[in-house]
């Protein structure tokens, strides 16, 4: 084993960027932003941002039907960041066989987008559904389940937010959803262009 002292000068991004340090700790070796975007924790809001206030539905279906307090915790965490990412916006449907009026769900959307929401989140589970194919690369999956629909299903993969590693990982897999939600093809980094728009199915 030959150990070499390397002293870096740059910012902690810069420094994070270095294609040598990618190989140095392992990173599989797959080209494109959608990789690295699966591949590296999403940024720390920046000093002095102002911190995200979530729209009045959501706040008001997380009373209604509230998820255990570590999970909740979490939960707005992964909201908070994901509503930071451009023209992004959460919303709550209507539901005619609910009490209150409103759907067991919050739905995260890129506005201009041409498909539905990138990220369904079933309450008060917090069962998230991504508008990911199931058979996404391994390296990129480790603790969300690939649902045993066709690899042409709009939502493949599903998680809980279970620990901080289930959350850095959704975190990941979420921008990749968001990512490819904005490209007009529907398909990116040699991705499976995906199926036809359809609601996100209950199980």
């Amino acid at each position: 084993m030959h150990l070499r002292i390397v002293d870096i000068d740059g910012s902690p991004e810069e420094i994070a960027a270095l294609p040598q340090l990618r190989e140095l700790l392992g990173s599989p070796a797959r080209a494109g932003a959608g990789a690295a975007c699966a591949e590296v924790p999403p940024d720390p809001p920046p000093a002095g941002a102002p911190e995200v206030v979530l729209p009045t539905a959501v706040t008001a279906v997380l009373e209604l039907r509230p998820p255990a307090d570590d999970v909740r915790r979490r939960l707005s965490e992964f909201l908070a960041t994901a509503l930071r990412w451009p023209d992004v916006e959460a919303r709550v449907g209507a539901s005619r066989r609910s009490p209150d009026g409103r759907a067991n769900a919050i739905r995260l959307h890129r506005r201009g987008s041409s498909v539905g929401a990138f990220v369904y989140i079933r309450l008060p589970t917090v069962n998230m559904q991504l508008r990911l194919p199931s058979d996404m690369p391994a390296h990129l999956v480790r603790h969300a389940a690939r649902r045993r629909v066709n690899t042409d299903a709009p939502y493949g993969l599903t998680l809980r937010l279970t620990s901080p590693e289930v959350l850095a990982e959704a975190l990941s897999l979420a921008r990749l959803a968001y990512e490819v939600a904005g490209s007009p093809d529907r398909e990116r980094d040699g991705l499976s262009t995906f199926g036809d728009e359809q609601p996100a199915p209950s199980g």
